[in-house]
């Protein structure tokens, strides 16, 4: 349903160069097609690429293809952004552009020369090159690019063979088509060229063009391969370098050559050297403030052991002392000098052997850095990261906050870079970031990941590619004085210090059969082995339905097809349908139970636009409320609690089982069983919020942003977009929009309902029990949680047990107070025979004030739960007096109100639990329209929300209206029919098209919504409407009787459904072979019988397609899409394979009705999936407009006797295998029904009273029951299909007749030599059949039950 994200590497598709024209203007192109081996490439590797060349058609109507040429290349490219380099422009009569070098150059003009390529062939060619040892990664930077690809291109004519002779050879029948595809290179370790040789002194980037030999073969067994090329010219003939499109995946540098390439700061292994031998490649940072001085900054290497024991970076121990290095200072200004008599520090905890960096500030170690991996040498997808560790009492400085990033440089060399840009030769890319206050922390940590597609750490003479970690730190001033402050943060003045620490980064290596480096680890290949693994596959059925659906999209899109407008004159009734689907909340992507729900809106629009009604189907999405804000909340927490990235504890890295209720059968494999309630849905059975947002396919660099709240606002909406697109949603998006102030012109909307409900007396300021977050201050509605949907306050009794005096000497800080056990119960007529009270001997209680004079003796929980129910001294804030344990209030003497024991006493109880209870707050002091009461009467704003939104979603920037006009004096008028506002400014002309909208497609005609709304959303939803709005703008009305009928009938109508995923693939299979099917009778069409419908079977089939669109459009109407698909998809093409078969042959069915099957079925499956259908109805009928709008097929009045005929018919031919049961008890059962239905509803009396009238006569017959009540359930069903007729004692047609018009169908289905027909009640008939007559006795026909008797010898014609 949802288009993937990536594309397949390696697969290239023809593009047309040249159109034919003249005598070939009508003929399909040829395909070619090229293939590589594999996705990724390494010098030195061989490339073994498919060619395939198609003369698509034939069916004669295409000519022989002349095959002059078919050439081959491979190429290599260095393009260069002529704004960062300075470059030459090319010599005069040069096919070159400037800034573009090719230093890789492996083609040949010709394969084959001179081929013919006859209608329908094809030829596969397997073509072979060798990359060079020495080439550059593939890489797509700002500045710079190294990319290559393959190109194959056919040049030939079209010929035309006319008495063995070809003609037409003429330069219009010219032919060129082209196929391009990209080639990705990773330069592995060995091989990335970063130490130059002697005869390269320019590095991995040749600077003359490389030419390498080239070998093809024919794709069979027994050609060998023949080489293709020689010596010639390097440059390129008429290259275009404009429709390059090349994935980055860049590549990096061997560890021993670090040097050469960063400098001595990035051998980390060799030594704690970290002067920069060459800091050009740091960018300029922004200045600090005015208050902020930058400080010099120095690092030290220390390495240690885990046997070392030292607590201060002061403590003597075994550590790496530096030779002195000259001082050197980075972009920032900041020193990075080793530092010199470094004393080695105590190892953070998880790291028993490596390295850690002291970093100094004067003469004072600030901090300490310890590496997760102590090598500074990475991997694609790997983690990168550390501990931080923080010495605020070993001076006077404190550090304050500190900024971690992973960035990627892109370094321009001096020599190559333009004059422009010779003071800032260098770009930064910021790949995730850390941010954190830590004057209150010892420790702290983060962990970045490398993206799995890089880029490499490489460098080529023009440029460089490098990764770093940059740490920024703000600390108070080294004179301060701390003690003058609270606090360090109040500090006014900063100092600002940068320390950089550079990374090397690496490709995977290639995959051997041996043990694979860091525990076999796949180096994050996971999506690449995936591709690979998946070409293994045939998905070519799907991938074709995947190609017409972006096709019909484009369609769609382009005619504006779902584009909804009302018209100036209200509608008469069936005339316009208005629907809707709850907008869906956006805290993450859509899923497949929303596609659910969604589907029945869907389905319904689009049967009643085929029936010519003006349909709108808007389509919002919900930001409002607590979960968006709970989840960035969380966010926040857990990079508070555990680093950004979070690094959780290894427990609670495991996803909790969720254990479902109510489902005894666990769902199959390939079945979505959609059991869970929406409450468990939204856990989603994780436990960290960052977990869940990880299972999204976000960064961990992307997931910090979603801290902000309004991230999560401006992320998910478009995918929704993007993703109900692709699912081909029938939506007019100009009227799209999101909820809360983002949106002013709905917050206006939502301010004026708000305000007219409160003025109606509707809303009213009191305090209630309600769900309550302490946390984020404010009530917690049941529509407004991320989890506990469903949950209600719970009422307690609460008991006061007043402490009898003297006071134990732990309770003596209460003396002249009141003071009482307060426990809960939900049983107070129990406390009549009340004996003792139980406490947890080591449970953690305290004193409470309540009042002056009152003090309970509460569990803090407990406390705090009273607190916000105004039993405390200081609302919402517990004070206690005094804490305590459940030993100290063991044995206290108790008076009990309700017991009849005058003193009762504290006794020891192990199983009590005391964190578990409902927290039943109330808030005086604020109001906040929550997300309950903003979607409740949204759908009037869809009306109108096209003309402040036009397609954008937030602001509204394309509106003509202000949403500063749109005050309550104008919503009125539009919904609520109130005057026209005189005081406003918007022009009339805009208000009265606002209004016309609103009155033409009010009232809503369908609202589609999950059963789990019904209480909350679906309640407050007819609220509304009936509070705001006029009578005939309320949801419809049905009678108490007909609500009640339909809530009886509903039956399984709000079952829980099942996905299941064999029926998806069945029907890519069912509209793929249907597809197929079309195609074939289409092109074959001449073939096909023509005239009028004549024979027995056309008028069957003509019949069934006159029932399948009567029965289709009920179910339609009633919204049952389930037997819209059977009747409109099944049932009709089991009718066409019936009469295909009736017909014996493709050739002898009738051309007018295959065309009118295909017509119907298009449009009746248009609802349904509607990229089908139009695919369909414009390239394979070739129909003009859109099937959308195309009308709902007309029919005839169906055959029921016709019918009825023809089920006989295919009955006995299965009848005839085998004997039927009691003709006498399928005659009384059959008279006993008819009196029991009504031909008017199609129903039955009740079951009840047919059982027991059947009974009853069964009784006096002597009849057993087994024999009849299948007989009367058969029927019964038959009767409620087809009406009457199926219980009628006589045939409405003539038995033998419809047999004898039909024996070479018989004989064929029964694979029989002679069929003859008899009648049995004829006795000249049933003497034919001789010794085989007493068959008949036996077994005797019955109206529409025939005896079958079948013979071997042909002396006895067998009698039917």
């Amino acid at each position: 349903m949802l288009s993937s994200r990536f594309s397949f590497l390696g697969i290239g598709s023809s593009s047309e160069v040249n159109d034919s024209v003249g005598v070939s203007g009508s003929k399909i192109k040829p395909s070619l097609s090229v293939q590589t081996d594999k996705d990724v490439y390494r010098p030195g590797d061989s490339i073994f690429v498919t060619i395939e060349v198609a003369n698509s058609h034939d069916n004669g109507s295409n000519p022989s293809i002349l095959v002059e040429k078919l050439s081959f290349e491979v190429k290599g490219l260095e393009k260069l952004d002529i704004q960062w380099f300075s470059t030459q422009k090319p010599s005069p009569g040069s096919k070159g552009r400037r800034g573009e070098h090719i230093f890789l150059d492996s083609s040949t003009p010709s394969l084959i020369s001179n081929q013919i390529l006859s209608p329908g062939a094809k030829m596969t060619l397997m073509v072979r090159a060798i990359l060079p040892q020495i080439i550059p990664p593939s890489y797509k930077g700002a500045t710079l690019r190294y990319l290559y690809y393959i190109k194959s291109t056919l040049c030939g004519r079209w010929m035309t063979l006319e008495n063995s002779q070809f003609y037409k050879d003429s330069t219009q029948d010219f032919i060129e088509v082209e196929t391009r595809i990209p080639l990705q290179v990773w330069v592995i370790q060995k091989n990335n060229g970063l130490l130059l040789e002697e005869d390269q002194i320019d590095g991995i980037v040749p600077t003359s063009t490389i030419q390498t030999e080239i070998y093809w073969k024919e794709m069979d067994g027994d050609s060998e391969w023949t080489r293709a090329n020689d010596a010639y010219d390097s440059g390129e003939d008429g290259y275009d370098s404009s429709r390059d499109e090349i994935s980055s995946v860049s590549s990096y540098p061997n560890k021993s050559n670090l040097n050469r390439t960063f400098g001595s700061s990035l051998s980390l292994n060799s030594g704690p050297r970290l002067s920069m031998k060459d800091t050009s490649y740091v960018e300029e940072r922004v200045g600090s403030s005015p208050k902020m001085m930058l400080s010099q900054l120095s690092a030290a290497v220390v390495s240690y052991d885990s046997g070392t024991d030292v607590s201060s970076p002061h403590k003597s121990s075994n550590s790496v002392v530096p030779s002195q290095q000259p001082k050197q200072t980075n972009g920032a200004g900041a020193s990075m000098s080793p530092e010199a008599g470094a004393r080695e520090p105590v190892p953070s905890e998880g790291f028993t052997r490596g390295r850690s960096y002291n970093i100094r500030m004067d003469d004072q170690v600030l901090l300490r850095f310890s590496p997760k991996n102590a090598d500074s040498t990475y991997y694609f997808s790997d983690t990168i990261g550390g501990t931080l560790t923080f010495f605020h009492e070993e001076g006077t400085r404190r550090c304050l906050e500190v900024s971690v990033t992973l960035e990627t440089l892109e370094t321009i060399n001096r020599r190559f870079v333009h004059p422009s840009r010779r003071n800032s030769p260098t770009l930064t890319k910021v790949q995730s970031d850390h941010h954190e206050v830590v004057a209150d922390l010892i420790q702290t940590s983060f962990l970045f990941s490398i993206p799995t597609d890089g880029p490499m750490s490489f460098s080529t003479p023009r440029v460089s590619v490098q990764w770093i970690l940059r740490f920024e730190f703000l600390t108070t001033p080294k004179s301060v004085d701390l003690s003058r402050y609270e606090h360090p943060l109040l500090v006014p003045e900063r100092e600002k210090s940068e320390w950089v620490l550079p990374i090397t980064v690496h490709a995977p290596p290639p995959r051997t059969s041996g043990a694979q480096n860091r525990g076999d680890k796949l180096f994050g290949l996971g999506r690449y082995c995936h591709l690979m693994a998946s070409e293994s596959n045939s998905f070519a059925k799907r991938d074709r339905l995947l190609e017409i659906e972006v096709a019909v999209r484009k369609w769609w899109e382009d005619e504006d097809v779902f584009r909804a407008e009302s018209r100036d004159h209200l509608p008469k009734p069936g005339e316009k349908f208005f629907s809707t689907f709850p907008f869906p909340y956006m805290n993450g992507y859509l899923h497949i139970g929303h596609a659910f729900s969604l589907s029945k809106v869907d389905f319904a629009s689009a049967y009643h636009r085929l029936r010519g009604a003006n349909v709108l189907l808007p389509f919002g999405f919900h930001c409002t409320g607590m979960p968006i804000k709970a989840s960035a909340d969380k966010l926040s927490r857990e990079i508070l609690q555990f680093g950004d990235p979070p690094v959780f504890p290894a427990q609670d890295n495991l996803a909790p089982q969720v254990h479902e209720e109510g489902s005894d059968t666990p769902a199959l494999t390939g079945q979505f069983k959609g059991k869970k309630s929406k409450v468990a849905a939204k856990s989603g059975g994780q436990v960290y919020q960052w977990q869940i947002m990880r299972s999204f396919g976000l960064t961990d660099s992307e997931i910090a942003r979603f801290r902000d709240p309004d991230e999560w606002l401006y992320y998910f909406p478009p995918l929704a977009v993007e993703d109900l697109k692709a699912y081909g949603l029938g939506c007019d998006w100009r009227r799209s929009f999101v909820t809360t102030d983002v949106n002013p012109f709905f917050d206006a909307f939502v301010r004026w309902q708000m305000r007219k409900l409160k003025a109606l007396g509707k809303i009213v300021k009191d305090c209630r029990y309600t769900i309550f977050s302490p946390l984020d201050r404010q009530p917690c509605a049941d529509h407004d949680r991320a989890t506990g949907e469903g949950v209600q306050p719970q009422e307690y009794t609460l008991i006061k047990m007043e402490v009898v005096k003297p006071f134990p000497l732990k309770l003596s800080p209460l003396e002249g107070k009141r003071v009482f056990l307060a426990a809960a119960t939900l049983r107070p007529e129990t406390m009549y025979g009340q004996t003792n009270a139980w406490v947890l001997p080591d449970g953690k209680y305290g004193a409470y004030e309540i009042s002056e004079t009152d003090v309970f003796i509460l569990t803090e929980r407990s406390a705090l739960n009273r607190a916000y129910q105004n039993f405390s001294k200081n609302p919402k804030k517990p004070s206690c007096l005094v804490e305590l344990t459940g030993y100290d209030l063991i044995g206290l003497p108790l008076k009990s109100p309700l017991s009849v024991n005058e003193i009762i006493y504290a006794l020891p109880m192990s199983t009590i639990l005391t964190n578990k209870g409902t927290r039943i707050p109330w808030d005086n002091e604020r109001f906040l329209v929550e997300s309950l009461s903003d979607s409740s009467l949204y759908m009037a704003y869809y009306t109108v929300a096209h003309i402040f939104h036009d397609g954008d979603m937030y602001k509204g920037s394309k509106s003509l209206i202000r949403p500063q006009q749109m005050n309550d004096e104008v919503w009125e008028y539009l919904f609520c029919d109130g005057p026209y506002p005189k005081s406003t400014d918007i022009p009339s002309a805009v208000l009265s098209k606002m209004k016309q909208e609103f009155d033409y497609w009010y009232p809503l005609d369908l609202r589609v919504s999950g059963k789990d709304l019904i209480q909350n959303h679906l309640t407050f939803f007819i609220y509304n409407h009936t509070a705001l709005m006029e009578k005939r703008n309320w949801p419809r009305e049905f009678s108490a009787t007909a609500t009640r009928f339909s809530l009886a009938d509903a039956g399984d109508g709000v079952d829980d459904a099942n996905f299941v995923f064999e029926t998806a693939n069945a029907a890519i299979l069912r509209l793929v072979k249907q597809l197929e099917w079309m195609e074939e009778k289409l092109a074959a069409e001449s073939s096909l019988r023509t005239g009028p419908p004549s024979t027995y079977a056309d008028k069957v089939f003509e019949n069934d397609i006159n029932i399948a669109i009567r029965l289709t459009e009920k179910a339609y109407k009633e919204c049952l899409f389930r037997e819209a698909l059977k009747n409109g998809v099944y049932d009709l093409q089991a009718a066409r394979d019936e009469y295909r078969n009736s017909c014996g042959s493709d050739e002898n069915m009738n051309h007018d009705l295959i065309l009118n099957f295909m017509d119907v079925q298009t449009r009746l499956i248009e609802p349904i999936c509607p990229q089908f259908a139009e695919y369909v109805w414009r390239k394979l009928l070739k129909k003009e407009g859109s099937v959308v709008t195309a009308g709902w097929p007309t029919s005839n009045e169906p055959d029921l006797v016709l019918k009825s005929a023809n089920k006989y018919l295919q009955d006995s031919i299965v009848l005839m295998r085998k004997l039927l049961g009691s003709k006498k008890a399928a005659k009384k059962g059959a008279q006993f029904l008819q009196s029991k239905f009504d031909q008017q509803t199609y129903r039955f009396a009740p079951d009840a009273e047919i059982i027991a009238e059947l009974k009853e006569i069964l009784q006096k017959d002597g009849q057993a029951e087994n024999i009849y009540m299948p007989f009367v359930k058969f029927k019964k069903k038959e009767a409620i299909s087809i009406g009457i007729q199926a219980l009628n004692l006589r045939l409405p047609f003539g038995e033998i007749e419809v047999l004898k018009s039909n024996m070479d169908l018989i004989k064929r289905q029964l694979g029989l030599e002679e069929v003859e027909v008899y009648s049995a009640s004829d006795p000249d008939d049933v003497s034919k059949a001789g010794p085989h007559a007493s068959l008949l006795k036996k077994n005797p026909p019955s109206p529409g039950n025939p005896t079958a008797i079948f013979v071997t010898s042909t002396s006895v014609p067998p009698p039917i």
